[in-house]
Protein backbone atom coordinates (compact mmCIF):
# COMPACT_ATOMS: atom_id res chain seq x y z
CA UNK A 1 0.00 0.00 0.00
CA UNK A 2 1.63 3.44 -1.09
CA UNK A 3 1.28 6.34 1.06
CA UNK A 4 2.24 8.89 -1.54
CA UNK A 5 1.85 8.13 -5.57
CA UNK A 6 3.65 10.35 -7.78
CA UNK A 7 0.63 12.20 -9.89
CA UNK A 8 2.36 10.88 -13.26
CA UNK A 9 1.51 7.24 -11.85
CA UNK A 10 -2.37 8.15 -10.93
CA UNK A 11 -5.12 6.61 -13.42
CA UNK A 12 -8.72 6.42 -13.09
CA UNK A 13 -8.52 3.27 -10.34
CA UNK A 14 -6.72 5.62 -7.71
CA UNK A 15 -9.47 7.97 -7.71
CA UNK A 16 -10.75 6.10 -4.21
CA UNK A 17 -7.41 6.94 -2.52
CA UNK A 18 -6.01 10.08 -4.36
CA UNK A 19 -9.08 11.96 -4.84
CA UNK A 20 -10.64 13.57 -7.83
CA UNK A 21 -8.63 16.71 -8.32
CA UNK A 22 -5.14 14.63 -8.35
CA UNK A 23 -6.90 12.40 -10.99
CA UNK A 24 -8.38 14.99 -13.17
CA UNK A 25 -4.90 16.34 -12.81
CA UNK A 26 -3.17 13.43 -14.13
CA UNK A 27 -5.59 13.34 -16.63
CA UNK A 28 -4.59 16.66 -18.27
CA UNK A 29 -1.24 15.57 -17.53
CA UNK A 30 -1.69 13.21 -19.72
CA UNK A 31 -3.61 14.99 -22.34
CA UNK A 32 -0.20 16.99 -22.95
CA UNK A 33 -1.13 19.75 -20.58
CA UNK A 34 1.37 21.28 -18.80
CA UNK A 35 1.21 20.33 -14.88
CA UNK A 36 4.18 20.42 -12.85
CA UNK A 37 5.32 17.14 -11.10
CA UNK A 38 3.56 16.37 -7.72
CA UNK A 39 2.85 14.13 -5.15
CA UNK A 40 -0.17 12.74 -4.24
CA UNK A 41 -0.99 12.06 -0.19
CA UNK A 42 -3.36 9.16 -0.08
CA UNK A 43 -6.44 9.08 1.69
CA UNK A 44 -4.98 6.16 3.98
CA UNK A 45 -1.92 8.20 4.42
CA UNK A 46 -3.96 11.32 5.92
CA UNK A 47 -6.15 8.34 7.96
CA UNK A 48 -3.08 7.25 9.93
CA UNK A 49 -1.71 10.66 9.96
CA UNK A 50 -4.67 12.23 11.58
CA UNK A 51 -5.05 8.44 14.33
CA UNK A 52 -1.22 8.28 15.05
CA UNK A 53 -1.20 12.32 15.96
CA UNK A 54 -4.86 12.68 17.77
CA UNK A 55 -6.16 15.08 15.42
CA UNK A 56 -9.02 12.91 14.52
CA UNK A 57 -10.40 13.52 17.78
CA UNK A 58 -9.63 17.02 18.26
CA UNK A 59 -11.48 17.78 14.71
CA UNK A 60 -14.14 15.70 15.77
CA UNK A 61 -14.14 18.07 19.28
CA UNK A 62 -14.51 20.90 17.30
CA UNK A 63 -17.09 20.18 14.29
CA UNK A 64 -19.13 18.58 17.27
CA UNK A 65 -18.72 22.21 19.12
CA UNK A 66 -19.79 24.43 16.89
CA UNK A 67 -23.54 22.26 16.41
Amino acid sequence: MNLVVPLADVTPECRASVGGKATALARLRQSGFLVPDALCVTADAYTRYIDATGLRERVLMTVNRKR
